[in-house]
């Protein structure tokens, strides 16, 4: 459950835990990220504890548009994140655009940077706090020149579809509705304004990974 401050009111906004069958991981990041060292000998890694955080310098993809440069990245090299490029969809969130320009040159009125944005799920259901960015230079040949992932590695769980039906049919929501509202009403009497309730992944967050998603 996550809130968010808007004016003097606040807003509680209320997700649905999808429990997963969790297993072995489904590719192997040594291997992925050995393979595009090979192509891009100068990329450089950076780690956030055992997961990649960040890939920079240099580029380490190319293609004729910024959209082409991400799209070739996901489909050649996700599994670098311990993440299919099947699991990576454009990001669809209505408040911001898949692919939003940066730093606009005041003489031409043209983006220097288009940022590609990528969502992870899994069968339809989000993973909480997922993402996958990808920075692309607007030039020839579109380099992409850093991606900076909030990916989890899930490995290889299919999404319950007993719990998830139950988890959209009205009756349970409402059930689920009420316990959560009674917890919110002890610990944070304040908390009263309630968003839709949305199936997650919890996969931990950037700073806590949990070993076995649900």
């Amino acid at each position: 459950m996550a809130s968010t401050g808007l004016g003097f009111r606040r807003r509680i906004l209320s997700t649905l835990i999808v429990c997963v069958c969790a297993a072995d991981v489904l590719a192997d990041e040594s291997d992925a990220l050995d393979a595009l060292r090979q192509a891009y000998p100068s990329i450089k890694v950076l780690r956030q504890n055992s997961r990649i955080d960040r890939l920079h310098s240099g580029f380490f993809s190319t293609g004729d548009s910024a959209r082409d440069s991400a799209e070739r990245f996901r489909t050649a090299y996700s599994d670098v994140f311990g993440v299919p490029p099947e699991d990576l969809k454009e990001l669809s969130d209505s408040s911001r655009d898949p692919e939003l320009p940066l730093m606009f040159d005041r003489q031409t009125g043209v983006a220097r940077f288009e940022l590609i944005s990528y969502a992870q799920e899994r069968d339809g259901v989000a993973v909480f706090r997922s993402e996958l960015r990808l920075l692309v230079r607007n030039e020839s040949q579109f380099p992409l020149v850093l991606a900076a992932s909030s990916l989890k590695s899930l490995g290889q769980f299919e999404v319950d579809s007993q719990v998830l039906a139950s988890l959209v049919d009205p009756e349970g929501l409402e059930r689920a509705f009420a316990k959560g509202r009674v917890l919110v009403a002890a610990e944070a009497p304040e908390l009263t304004v309630f968003g839709d309730a949305t199936p997650i992944i919890w996969a931990g967050t950037d700073d806590d990974p949990v070993a076995t998603p649900k």
